[in-house]
Protein backbone atom coordinates (compact mmCIF):
# COMPACT_ATOMS: atom_id res chain seq x y z
CA UNK A 1 0.00 0.00 0.00
CA UNK A 2 2.89 2.52 0.81
CA UNK A 3 4.82 1.97 -2.91
CA UNK A 4 1.09 2.43 -4.31
CA UNK A 5 0.69 5.93 -2.69
CA UNK A 6 4.04 6.54 -3.75
CA UNK A 7 3.45 6.19 -6.82
CA UNK A 8 0.19 8.07 -7.12
CA UNK A 9 2.20 10.87 -5.29
CA UNK A 10 5.07 10.79 -8.18
CA UNK A 11 1.69 11.07 -10.97
CA UNK A 12 0.40 13.79 -8.94
CA UNK A 13 3.81 15.93 -8.56
CA UNK A 14 2.91 17.42 -11.87
CA UNK A 15 -0.07 19.04 -10.87
CA UNK A 16 -1.28 22.54 -10.43
CA UNK A 17 0.15 25.77 -10.06
CA UNK A 18 -0.62 22.95 -8.74
CA UNK A 19 0.60 21.37 -11.21
CA UNK A 20 2.64 20.08 -8.25
CA UNK A 21 1.77 18.22 -5.64
CA UNK A 22 3.40 18.55 -1.93
CA UNK A 23 5.12 15.96 0.53
CA UNK A 24 3.54 12.61 -0.83
CA UNK A 25 0.39 13.80 0.02
CA UNK A 26 -2.70 11.75 -1.29
CA UNK A 27 -4.95 14.39 1.10
CA UNK A 28 -4.47 17.79 2.10
CA UNK A 29 -6.25 20.80 4.19
CA UNK A 30 -4.91 24.05 4.68
CA UNK A 31 -6.81 27.09 6.60
CA UNK A 32 -5.53 30.24 6.77
CA UNK A 33 -7.51 32.63 9.37
CA UNK A 34 -5.21 35.72 9.14
CA UNK A 35 -3.70 37.31 6.15
CA UNK A 36 -1.97 40.93 6.75
CA UNK A 37 -3.39 43.41 4.06
CA UNK A 38 -6.15 45.25 3.02
CA UNK A 39 -7.57 43.72 0.25
CA UNK A 40 -7.76 39.75 1.23
CA UNK A 41 -8.99 37.97 4.42
CA UNK A 42 -9.04 34.13 5.90
CA UNK A 43 -7.89 31.38 2.42
CA UNK A 44 -9.02 27.68 2.18
CA UNK A 45 -7.55 25.05 0.21
CA UNK A 46 -8.61 21.31 0.27
CA UNK A 47 -7.03 18.60 -2.51
CA UNK A 48 -7.25 14.66 -2.41
CA UNK A 49 -6.03 11.89 -4.76
CA UNK A 50 -8.58 8.94 -6.28
CA UNK A 51 -6.50 5.97 -8.12
CA UNK A 52 -9.05 5.00 -10.58
CA UNK A 53 -6.78 2.60 -12.54
CA UNK A 54 -3.51 0.53 -11.47
CA UNK A 55 -0.83 -1.78 -13.41
CA UNK A 56 2.33 -2.50 -14.00
CA UNK A 57 3.06 -0.13 -15.88
CA UNK A 58 0.03 2.19 -16.06
CA UNK A 59 -1.58 4.12 -13.80
CA UNK A 60 -4.82 7.02 -13.95
CA UNK A 61 -5.60 8.85 -11.26
CA UNK A 62 -8.52 11.98 -10.48
CA UNK A 63 -7.26 14.48 -8.10
CA UNK A 64 -10.44 17.07 -7.15
CA UNK A 65 -9.79 20.59 -5.34
CA UNK A 66 -11.36 23.24 -3.76
CA UNK A 67 -9.87 26.71 -3.42
CA UNK A 68 -11.67 29.84 -1.17
CA UNK A 69 -10.22 33.52 -0.85
CA UNK A 70 -12.15 35.94 0.91
CA UNK A 71 -12.09 39.65 -0.35
CA UNK A 72 -12.43 42.93 1.87
CA UNK A 73 -14.93 45.23 -0.32
CA UNK A 74 -14.15 48.34 -0.90
CA UNK A 75 -14.02 50.74 -4.31
CA UNK A 76 -11.71 48.57 -6.50
CA UNK A 77 -13.14 45.11 -5.09
CA UNK A 78 -16.23 44.78 -5.03
CA UNK A 79 -16.69 40.84 -4.75
CA UNK A 80 -16.55 39.04 -1.24
CA UNK A 81 -14.89 35.51 -2.88
CA UNK A 82 -12.85 34.41 -4.96
CA UNK A 83 -13.57 29.96 -5.71
CA UNK A 84 -12.01 27.30 -7.61
CA UNK A 85 -12.84 23.86 -8.50
CA UNK A 86 -10.56 21.98 -10.07
CA UNK A 87 -10.86 18.30 -11.44
CA UNK A 88 -7.26 17.05 -12.44
CA UNK A 89 -6.97 13.62 -13.95
CA UNK A 90 -3.10 12.34 -14.03
CA UNK A 91 -2.34 9.46 -16.83
CA UNK A 92 1.39 7.85 -16.08
CA UNK A 93 3.30 5.20 -17.80
CA UNK A 94 6.07 4.23 -15.93
CA UNK A 95 8.80 3.38 -18.68
CA UNK A 96 11.50 2.27 -15.88
CA UNK A 97 11.80 1.88 -11.94
CA UNK A 98 12.57 5.86 -12.09
CA UNK A 99 11.18 7.00 -14.78
CA UNK A 100 7.99 8.30 -15.80
CA UNK A 101 5.62 10.19 -18.06
CA UNK A 102 2.54 11.92 -16.83
CA UNK A 103 0.02 13.12 -18.79
CA UNK A 104 -2.34 15.74 -17.00
CA UNK A 105 -5.48 17.61 -18.16
CA UNK A 106 -6.99 19.88 -15.29
CA UNK A 107 -9.76 21.68 -15.81
CA UNK A 108 -11.19 24.19 -13.27
CA UNK A 109 -13.91 26.26 -12.58
CA UNK A 110 -14.27 29.71 -10.66
CA UNK A 111 -16.93 30.47 -9.08
CA UNK A 112 -18.85 27.53 -9.74
CA UNK A 113 -21.40 28.08 -7.48
CA UNK A 114 -22.54 31.58 -8.61
CA UNK A 115 -24.03 33.15 -11.39
CA UNK A 116 -20.68 34.46 -12.30
CA UNK A 117 -19.02 31.33 -13.02
CA UNK A 118 -16.48 30.63 -15.27
CA UNK A 119 -13.81 28.17 -16.32
CA UNK A 120 -9.99 27.85 -17.16
CA UNK A 121 -7.72 24.86 -18.76
CA UNK A 122 -4.48 23.60 -18.10
CA UNK A 123 -2.44 20.66 -19.80
CA UNK A 124 0.89 19.25 -18.85
CA UNK A 125 3.48 16.57 -20.74
CA UNK A 126 6.05 15.72 -18.34
CA UNK A 127 9.27 13.29 -17.74
CA UNK A 128 10.14 12.37 -14.48
CA UNK A 129 13.54 10.66 -13.24
CA UNK A 130 14.39 10.00 -9.74
CA UNK A 131 16.04 8.29 -7.08
CA UNK A 132 16.52 8.02 -3.93
CA UNK A 133 19.14 10.85 -4.10
CA UNK A 134 18.72 13.66 -6.66
CA UNK A 135 15.23 13.53 -8.97
CA UNK A 136 13.96 15.94 -11.84
CA UNK A 137 11.07 16.67 -14.07
CA UNK A 138 10.82 18.48 -17.36
CA UNK A 139 7.96 19.30 -19.71
CA UNK A 140 5.64 21.58 -21.48
CA UNK A 141 2.18 22.77 -20.12
CA UNK A 142 -0.86 24.63 -22.34
CA UNK A 143 -2.72 26.92 -20.27
CA UNK A 144 -5.91 28.61 -21.48
CA UNK A 145 -7.46 30.99 -18.86
CA UNK A 146 -9.95 34.04 -19.98
CA UNK A 147 -8.62 34.32 -24.10
CA UNK A 148 -4.94 33.42 -23.06
CA UNK A 149 -3.29 30.69 -24.43
CA UNK A 150 0.54 29.98 -22.86
CA UNK A 151 3.00 27.16 -23.76
CA UNK A 152 4.83 26.88 -20.25
CA UNK A 153 7.99 25.30 -19.69
CA UNK A 154 7.52 22.67 -16.81
CA UNK A 155 11.08 22.19 -14.47
CA UNK A 156 11.18 20.40 -11.19
CA UNK A 157 14.42 19.87 -8.47
CA UNK A 158 15.21 17.26 -5.87
CA UNK A 159 17.90 16.87 -4.04
CA UNK A 160 18.39 14.91 -0.49
CA UNK A 161 22.23 15.16 0.17
CA UNK A 162 22.00 13.14 3.74
CA UNK A 163 18.96 11.21 5.26
CA UNK A 164 17.56 14.24 7.32
CA UNK A 165 17.79 17.15 4.77
CA UNK A 166 15.80 17.73 1.32
CA UNK A 167 16.14 20.23 -1.21
CA UNK A 168 13.11 21.07 -3.46
CA UNK A 169 12.29 23.53 -5.92
CA UNK A 170 10.47 24.21 -9.25
CA UNK A 171 9.71 27.04 -12.08
CA UNK A 172 9.06 29.69 -11.17
CA UNK A 173 10.39 30.49 -7.90
CA UNK A 174 9.35 27.99 -5.01
CA UNK A 175 11.87 26.60 -3.48
CA UNK A 176 11.94 24.38 -0.07
CA UNK A 177 13.82 23.05 2.76
CA UNK A 178 13.03 20.42 5.31
CA UNK A 179 15.24 18.91 7.51
CA UNK A 180 13.84 16.04 9.64
CA UNK A 181 15.46 15.02 13.01
CA UNK A 182 12.73 12.33 13.90
CA UNK A 183 9.77 10.44 12.23
CA UNK A 184 7.76 12.63 13.96
CA UNK A 185 8.95 16.20 13.68
CA UNK A 186 10.25 18.22 10.79
CA UNK A 187 11.12 21.81 9.98
CA UNK A 188 11.73 23.89 7.11
CA UNK A 189 11.39 27.10 5.22
CA UNK A 190 9.39 27.46 2.20
CA UNK A 191 9.15 30.48 -0.58
CA UNK A 192 5.77 29.68 -2.82
CA UNK A 193 3.60 30.67 -5.08
CA UNK A 194 -0.06 31.09 -4.63
CA UNK A 195 -2.61 32.72 -7.91
CA UNK A 196 -6.31 32.22 -8.00
CA UNK A 197 -8.92 34.10 -10.08
CA UNK A 198 -12.67 34.46 -10.92
CA UNK A 199 -14.87 36.58 -12.92
CA UNK A 200 -16.39 39.39 -11.88
CA UNK A 201 -20.31 41.03 -11.26
CA UNK A 202 -18.62 44.31 -11.47
CA UNK A 203 -19.29 46.26 -14.60
CA UNK A 204 -15.77 47.63 -14.89
CA UNK A 205 -13.82 44.96 -15.41
CA UNK A 206 -14.67 41.33 -16.07
CA UNK A 207 -12.48 39.45 -14.04
CA UNK A 208 -9.62 39.46 -10.74
CA UNK A 209 -6.78 37.61 -10.47
CA UNK A 210 -5.16 37.50 -7.41
CA UNK A 211 -1.25 36.42 -6.69
CA UNK A 212 0.64 35.92 -3.74
CA UNK A 213 4.73 35.40 -3.19
CA UNK A 214 5.44 34.57 0.43
CA UNK A 215 7.91 33.35 2.29
CA UNK A 216 6.66 30.77 5.21
CA UNK A 217 8.58 28.92 8.44
CA UNK A 218 6.76 25.30 9.05
CA UNK A 219 7.06 22.91 11.75
CA UNK A 220 4.86 19.87 11.04
CA UNK A 221 4.18 17.41 13.93
CA UNK A 222 2.67 13.37 13.12
CA UNK A 223 -0.67 12.63 15.17
CA UNK A 224 -1.08 9.02 14.70
CA UNK A 225 -0.18 6.64 11.83
CA UNK A 226 0.23 9.10 8.40
CA UNK A 227 -1.70 12.12 9.79
CA UNK A 228 0.40 15.42 10.75
CA UNK A 229 -0.72 18.90 11.36
CA UNK A 230 0.95 21.14 9.72
CA UNK A 231 1.13 24.49 11.34
CA UNK A 232 3.68 27.55 9.49
CA UNK A 233 3.61 31.51 10.19
CA UNK A 234 5.54 33.60 6.91
CA UNK A 235 5.43 37.11 5.05
CA UNK A 236 3.49 37.67 2.00
CA UNK A 237 6.22 40.11 0.01
CA UNK A 238 4.51 40.62 -3.04
CA UNK A 239 0.66 40.53 -3.57
CA UNK A 240 -0.82 41.84 -6.45
CA UNK A 241 -4.37 42.30 -6.91
CA UNK A 242 -5.20 43.03 -10.21
CA UNK A 243 -8.52 43.03 -12.30
CA UNK A 244 -8.66 42.81 -16.16
CA UNK A 245 -11.40 43.48 -18.64
CA UNK A 246 -11.65 39.92 -21.52
CA UNK A 247 -9.53 40.60 -24.67
CA UNK A 248 -11.47 40.84 -27.90
CA UNK A 249 -9.62 37.62 -29.24
CA UNK A 250 -7.87 34.71 -28.03
CA UNK A 251 -4.04 35.39 -27.38
CA UNK A 252 -0.99 33.05 -27.71
CA UNK A 253 2.14 33.64 -26.13
CA UNK A 254 5.10 31.51 -23.88
CA UNK A 255 4.96 32.12 -20.14
CA UNK A 256 6.69 30.42 -17.55
CA UNK A 257 4.03 31.60 -14.78
CA UNK A 258 0.43 29.70 -15.23
CA UNK A 259 -1.69 32.68 -13.42
CA UNK A 260 0.05 35.74 -15.32
CA UNK A 261 -1.94 36.97 -18.83
CA UNK A 262 -1.85 39.78 -20.96
CA UNK A 263 -5.66 41.07 -20.92
CA UNK A 264 -6.14 44.72 -20.27
CA UNK A 265 -5.42 45.62 -16.46
CA UNK A 266 -8.13 48.07 -15.21
CA UNK A 267 -7.03 48.33 -11.54
CA UNK A 268 -4.18 47.26 -9.43
CA UNK A 269 -2.87 47.20 -5.97
CA UNK A 270 0.23 45.73 -3.72
CA UNK A 271 0.46 44.71 -0.76
CA UNK A 272 2.35 42.98 1.64
CA UNK A 273 1.85 41.59 5.47
CA UNK A 274 2.29 38.45 7.85
CA UNK A 275 0.29 35.41 7.99
CA UNK A 276 -0.51 32.19 9.74
CA UNK A 277 -1.59 29.07 8.52
CA UNK A 278 -2.58 25.69 9.61
CA UNK A 279 -2.97 22.49 8.01
CA UNK A 280 -4.09 18.86 7.94
CA UNK A 281 -2.35 16.03 5.56
CA UNK A 282 -1.98 12.79 5.11
CA UNK A 283 1.36 12.41 3.95
CA UNK A 284 3.73 9.15 3.32
CA UNK A 285 6.46 11.09 2.72
CA UNK A 286 8.40 11.11 5.89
Amino acid sequence: MKKYFLLLYILASGAASHLFAQDLTPLSVEYTPFKGGDFVGPSFQADIAVPVVRQEKWMLAVCPGYKYQALEQDDFVTDNSLQELSLRTILQYKASHNTRWQWIVAPSWSDPFTSRAGWTFNSALIFSKMNPVFGYSLGLAYSHRYKNNFLIPVFRLQWKPVENWTFSGRMPLNLNVRYAPSSRWNYGVEISNNVISGESANQNYDWLWVRERSLALFANRRLAGNWWICPSVGYTFSRQIRSYTLPEHDTWSISGNFGQVKSDIVNEANERGAFLQLGLKYTLGY
